[in-house]
């Protein structure tokens, strides 16, 4: 009897594994943020992963790059809050399964906030000004915009 999973790469490219979630949260951000699990561990950086410590125990909840334009952080399907007292910063929140984009929603030239980010799920994100106490505006593309977005991603050939 065969107890190896089944595997499969979809025409984005993605390893699909039956029964493994590939639900995952990713942040584009120009310039450095703290980030929050629900919890309120800390998210620490080692190289090219991300981890939080919990009961001692330290757990990867995704991966980061550098680029010229700030950091990507590509997190594991939960809750997490990011904060960041840098003023002008651009913040895009990407829901994405399976190598599509589910939702996407931006922030522009912000600075001093606290956000929520819910989980797959739910797929909301609320942004704070810490100063103002008020809602920081959004730009959340539409369904038509995503099957776009999509559309362009690697394709196999």
């Amino acid at each position: 009897m065969n107890n190896q999973p089944s595997l499969n790469i979809n025409e984005n490219g993605w390893l699909i594994i039956l029964g493994v979630s590939n639900k995952q949260i990713n942040i584009s951000v120009s310039d450095d943020v703290q980030i929050f699990d629900k919890n309120n561990n800390p998210v620490i950086e080692k190289g090219d992963k991300l981890y939080i410590i919990e009961k001692d125990n330290e757990i990867c909840v995704g991966s980061v790059w550098s680029s010229g334009s700030g950091k990507f952080y590509a997190l594991f399907d939960d809750e997490y809050i990011i904060e960041s007292k840098n003023n002008g910063l651009s913040v895009q929140i990407e829901y994405m399964d399976d190598g599509y984009y589910e939702d996407v929603i931006t922030y522009e030239n912000i600075g001093n906030f606290k956000m929520n980010v819910s989980d797959y799920l739910e797929k909301d994100v609320l942004c704070i000004d810490v100063i103002t106490e008020e809602i920081v505006s959004s730009t959340k593309l539409s369904k038509h915009q995503i099957d776009e977005l999509n559309s362009q991603t690697f394709r196999k050939q």
